[in-house]
């Protein structure tokens, strides 16, 4: 037998068994397997394409919140700064104004020591008296408006420190 679809088996019977191969069947098992090959891969293909889109809509919305939180803190800057210089124009506008009127009341109360009248002299030195707690008080807000003005300095150097640092650390685990 030298057909090649035939193949010779002893089983040391001397009885001879006759098996054919079809290989016909197996080239349609390829193409089926190819079929689903293809299918696989194409389906695994989309897959892909679906989680990169996502991720790159991830990377473009943490992009954009981040340009928001710049242009909030920014703004937030900004007001504080505004605030700052307004308490400090309004502190300095009263502890001119209270100068100002002491030395009215002082001016007042040599007058009225002057020509010897009491009531006027009485009456500049209540208005004296009141004046230096005005006084008392500008000097405690100046004070308190320049521990605000430091702090706050202190707070934006560590914050400018801050992300610098995080960024080394995130750069280092990566």
């Amino acid at each position: 037998m030298s057909d090649t679809n035939t193949v010779e088996l002893d089983v040391g019977d001397s009885e001879s068994i006759d098996v054919e191969v079809n290989e016909n069947l197996e080239v349609e098992t390829d193409s089926g397997s190819d079929d689903q090959f293809d299918k696989a891969e194409t389906s695994t293909q989309k897959r892909i394409s679906r989680l990169t889109k996502k991720m790159r809509e991830a990377e473009r919305r943490e992009q954009e919140a981040i340009k928001y939180a710049q242009a909030v803190q920014g703004e937030s800057q900004d007001l504080k700064s505004r605030m700052s210089n307004l308490d400090n124009n309004y502190v300095a506008e009263y502890t001119s104004r209270v100068n100002t009127q002491i030395d009215q009341a002082e001016a007042t109360l040599t007058r009225a020591i002057e020509i010897g009248d009491s009531k006027a002299t009485v009456e500049a030195q209540r208005q004296l008296t009141s004046l230096a707690i005005q006084q008392d008080r500008a000097a405690q807000a100046k004070m308190q408006s320049d521990r605000q003005q430091q702090q706050a300095a202190a707070a934006q150097q560590h914050q400018a420190q801050q992300p610098f640092s995080n960024s080394a650390r995130s750069r280092c685990s990566s």
